[in-house]
């Protein structure tokens, strides 16, 4: 069954001018820093599929995130590496900014907007790197996407989605087209690891 959504009606996309990557730095491919939240992961995944669908072959999609979501991530199939951080809210261990070395990204995308992580994509020598301009990351990045602020007591103006998916239609992916990317999951919510039942209601 294929669901299709239109999120494109009532959550317009911010002006973002196209920022092309350059393919003479793509390496082994493209590194996103993904949400730390289950829920948030979610509505990343439409602008992390058309990342996927932007990359040439043999070029990897490869992510960053929390290893309480590593059987989220093994439920899609069009994500090729992962880099899983076993405390998402510190500081980096050594060897876990070697293994994002050795995954060798020519480009580095944050969906979130952590200070700490920008500098790791700098430490790490990734060429290309972007982002939201939130917490004084402009001048780690290649390119800062400014973010619409959100009105007071008012939910915010553009869904999360249609940002995300803004800033890599901006860096040169297709647009999405509303239908919601593939994703294995098991049978029996029973069958999900102790960690992914902690970030649900299972």
């Amino acid at each position: 069954m294929i669901i299709q959504l239109d999120i494109t009606r009532d959550y317009p996309a911010p002006p973002y001018p196209q920022t092309p990557l350059d393919p003479k730095q793509w390496r082994r491919g493209i590194v996103v820093r993904m949400p730390n939240h289950l829920g948030d992961a979610v509505m990343a995944l439409p602008a992390l599929r058309q990342l996927k669908r932007l990359l040439p072959e043999p070029l990897k999609l490869m992510v960053i995130t929390p290893i309480q979501l590593k059987q989220f991530y093994s439920a899609l199939p069009w994500v090729d590496e992962c880099l899983y951080l076993s405390s998402p809210h510190r500081r980096w261990t050594a060897a876990e900014l070697a293994a994002l070395r050795q995954m060798r990204p020519g480009v580095g995308i944050l969906f979130n907007h952590s200070f700490r992580d920008a500098f790791y994509l700098l430490r790490a020598g990734i060429p290309q790197r972007f982002g939201s301009d939130r917490r004084f990351k402009r001048l780690l990045l290649t390119r800062a996407f400014a973010l619409p602020r959100r009105p007071r007591n008012r939910p915010a103006e553009v869904h999360q989605s249609r940002r995300l998916l803004a800033m890599v239609e901006a860096l040169g992916a297709p647009g999405w087209d509303g239908v919601l990317p593939e994703v294995s999951v098991p049978a029996l919510p029973e069958a999900a690891s102790p960690e992914l039942r902690g970030y649900c209601s299972f």
